[in-house]
């Protein structure tokens, strides 16, 4: 085991030191933090197993990396040098499967595959993460045997399809069709089908596969006037007691940050922190519109919960004081019967109710007998989360949903964003389908293809096992069409990018 450990620090070309963990990061062997020597936190993980094999290693935080040197052809060679360094005869086994473009991260695959279809088998063999300047930031090897279970029958592929079809669903949506989601967008927005409902896959025995739905039901809201005397920064907490730190300009944001005058000020504030303890940050589009806020206080005070009512209200107040006409454009997302929610009230009274026969100042001695604070100790104030998506004309605008979520005890603002509010479309969006759903769904189809492959699966043991399936693929896109253009049938796909597969 040492040996390795050795090889890995040389690899690192640094001085290094390593620490045993009780957690096994890998599940495969004894894991171990990686340290530079005089530093205080760890940089990086690995594994090594009984045999004395490199199983595992991943950077905890790796560096940020805009160099880009290199190209997906360049990618092999660097993960061949890698898995040659600690697995010398790896590559007897495992052949290069596929190099996946993640934008200036690559992830290169080496597996096997099964001797009845030549199918790959997934999760079995080398997995290695490099940047575009050629760092290798994670590996993973894991190896078989592999418990294939063939079915006795294997239905054809248009059986597979017609199957497919029948399981997926469309719902109408304006979206803008982003040049970097897809390939054949143009940053326009547009009236298009969107799958609400397809099958993951069909299992090529012909048995029921399973579907994923992603669809919303909305509600209107209430008519609704915001209090006058309540601004918006009354409504996310500051007072009088309250002060700006400053505020920077970052990607077309203003950033502000404040904070209570009780407080003492910090040497340093990091704007690109969004979530900034006891601090309130807010970010304005170049609308001088907030897009963002975060109420970071801690919360002390002995108030009662408030009601599931009054929390919905100050999420309108909040909503209406940005969009005086939110009535016209938002519904608010429906939820369902809320199990957490009443769970959490339950608990905050008894929690309550515990806290009152507590003296007040009163210490409690933890188990080790460390002293610790008593129920004055500060904690950040709970909250509930309300959802309000932009419509026109009844048809969900995709990307433009306004989170708001409101302090159990305060009322104030916790949290709320939304992109940037300046992204609405035109008021001359399509609105009413040419094409009809079926039509859509024709147009869906004339891309699809199904292809056999390799699922892995786990049984009621947890053990792994494999089986055939059919999955869904779009060849003349070289991606995965996920709508299509309600007004000229347009078939939008997202770009596999760079991405190689052997």
């Amino acid at each position: 085991m040492q040996q390795t450990l050795n090889q890995v620090a040389d690899w690192l070309q640094m001085k290094v030191g390593f620490t045993s963990s009780e957690f096994d990061f890998f599940m495969n062997g004894k894991s171990f933090y990686i340290t530079e020597k005089g530093a205080d936190e760890p940089f990086a993980v690995c594994t090594v197993d009984s045999q004395d094999r490199l199983m595992g290693f991943e950077y905890i935080d790796p560096d940020d990396f805009d160099a880009d040197k290199l190209k997906v052809e360049d990618m092999p060679s660097v993960a061949e040098a890698f898995i040659r360094e600690f697995h010398p005869d790896g590559l007897k086994t495992y052949r290069l499967q596929s190099v996946i473009d993640l934008d200036k991260l690559y992830l290169v695959e080496y597996g096997i595959r099964d001797e009845r279809y030549g199918l790959v088998l997934p999760g079995i063999g080398f997995s290695l993460t490099i940047t575009s300047d050629g760092k290798v930031v994670q590996f993973s090897f894991s190896e078989g045997p592999a418990d294939i279970r063939y079915p006795e029958h294997i239905i054809p592929e248009e059986e597979a399809k017609e199957t497919y079809a029948v399981r997926t669903d469309f719902e109408l949506e304006i979206r803008k069709t982003d040049t970097e989601i897809f390939h054949n967008g143009d940053n326009t927005y547009r009236l298009v089908w969107s799958l609400k409902e397809a099958a993951v896959d069909i299992p090529a025995d012909g048995s029921e596969p399973d579907s994923v739905a992603e669809g919303r039901e909305y509600e209107t809201l209430p008519a609704h006037i915001a209090p006058v005397n309540t601004p918006l920064h009354g409504m996310i907490g500051i007072t009088d007691e309250h002060v700006k730190l400053g505020e920077q300009s970052d990607d077309g944001l203003r950033i502000e940050k404040w904070q209570h005058l009780s407080l003492e000020k910090p040497d340093e504030i990091d704007f690109s922190e969004a979530y900034t303890s006891s601090m309130i940050t807010i970010h304005y589009d170049s609308g001088d519109r907030p897009v963002f806020v975060y109420n970071g206080e801690e919360w002390t005070e002995d108030n009662d919960a408030l009601g599931e009512e009054t929390l919905m209200l100050r999420a309108f107040d909040y909503l209406f004081e940005l969009f005086p006409e939110a009535q016209k454009h938002f519904l608010m997302e429906k939820l369902e019967e809320d199990e957490e929610w009443d769970e959490l009230v339950d608990f905050v009274e008894e929690l309550t109710d515990e806290l009152d026969d507590l003296e007040d100042g009163e210490e409690c001695m933890a188990e080790d007998d460390e002293w610790v604070d008593g129920p004055d100790e500060a904690e950040e104030e709970e909250s509930k989360g309300f959802y309000f998506q932009y419509h026109v004309n009844g048809v969900p605008v995709e990307g433009l949903m306004m989170h708001v979520s409101v302090g159990l005890y305060s009322g104030r603002i916790v949290s709320a964003s939304m992109e940037s509010a300046l992204e609405i479309p035109p008021a001359d969006t399509l609105t009413v389908p040419v094409l009809t759903k079926q039509e859509a769904a024709g147009q869906l189809m004339q891309q699809l293809k199904m292809e056999l492959s390799m699922s892995m699966e786990f049984d009621e043991d947890g053990q792994v096992f494999y089986r055939l399936t059919y999955y869904p693929s779009f060849p003349k896109t070289n991606g995965h069409v996920r709508m299509i253009d309600a007004e000229n049938g347009t078939a939008y796909y997202m770009d596999a990018g760079g991405s190689v597969f052997y």
